[in-house]
């Protein structure tokens, strides 16, 4: 199943991303099973090649056969998903990525999870678990997503550039915005105001004030003139932010 729509996270931030069909997971998985199989053959052969004497007493060959082939199972997705930021060599082909559904990168207890729990209900059950559990899931978790707190999201959805948000300065503020001098802020505080303007129209009315006073008021003492008496927070952080993209765009680099 699919769900383009925003979710909204423990944090209260709404993500606004597609999540991965079963179909396209379901493809992702068979490339990667079919890679882990190819180096289980490559492991079989080159013990077939060196034979079980070359590699010492027999129950020391078998454990070294065991161990490699538990690296190569485990180790694998565990690997991947951890250094890639949550694809394997399946799921950046399909164009998928393993997240939290805090939004966050994966880290190395979500990936572990996520392989153990796929041992059993998708090798054991020959994915019917995981198919079963996906299609009762909005965001089409399966058991391990559900245990490692994770969801599988795609990454390609647009087929155009998508253009950065950028904001005018409000009407009635120009004049304000030719006298604004910014001090110390820079980059970072741009992609605050811009993100919180952003999420601005997701808010209730009565969060949406309280948060546009915060960020205001953490900035307010950086830059002068202060803000004319009686402004709302919202519009003055426009200005700010129209006015800082254009000193941002440039500085040079």
């Amino acid at each position: 199943m699919s769900d383009t729509a925003a979710w909204i996270t423990p944090d209260a931030v709404a993500l606004d991303v597609e999540v991965a069909t079963i179909g396209s997971r379901g493809i992702a998985y068979l490339l990667d099973l079919a890679l882990i199989g190819f180096c289980l053959a490559l492991l079989q052969l080159a013990q077939f090649l060196i034979g079980w004497e070359l590699m010492g007493a027999g129950w020391v060959a078998v454990t070294l056969m065991l161990l490699a082939a538990f690296a190569v199972q485990f180790g694998y997705p565990i690997g991947f998903e951890v250094l890639w930021r949550g694809r394997t060599l399946g799921k950046a082909a399909l164009g998928l990525r393993v997240i939290t559904v805090e939004g966050a990168p994966v880290g190395f207890r979500h990936a572990v999870i996520r392989a153990v729990a796929g041992v059993f209900e998708l090798l054991s059950t020959l994915g019917m678990l995981a198919i079963g559990t996906s299609f009762a899931s909005r965001r089409g978790q399966r058991l391990g997503d559900l245990a490692a707190g994770t969801v599988v999201i795609r990454e390609r959805r647009a087929r155009r550039p998508v253009a950065g948000l950028t904001y005018g300065v409000p009407p009635g503020w120009e004049t304000y915005a030719e006298q604004l001098e910014l001090g110390d802020l820079g980059p970072a505080d741009l992609a605050l105001i811009r993100d919180t303007l952003r999420r601005a129209d997701t808010l209730p009315p009565a969060v949406r004030g309280e948060v546009m006073d915060e960020i205001a008021g953490s900035m307010v003492g950086r830059v002068a003139p202060a803000p004319p008496a009686y402004t709302d927070a919202e519009s003055w952080l426009r200005c700010l932010g129209a006015v800082l993209a254009h000193r941002v765009s440039l500085t040079p680099r």
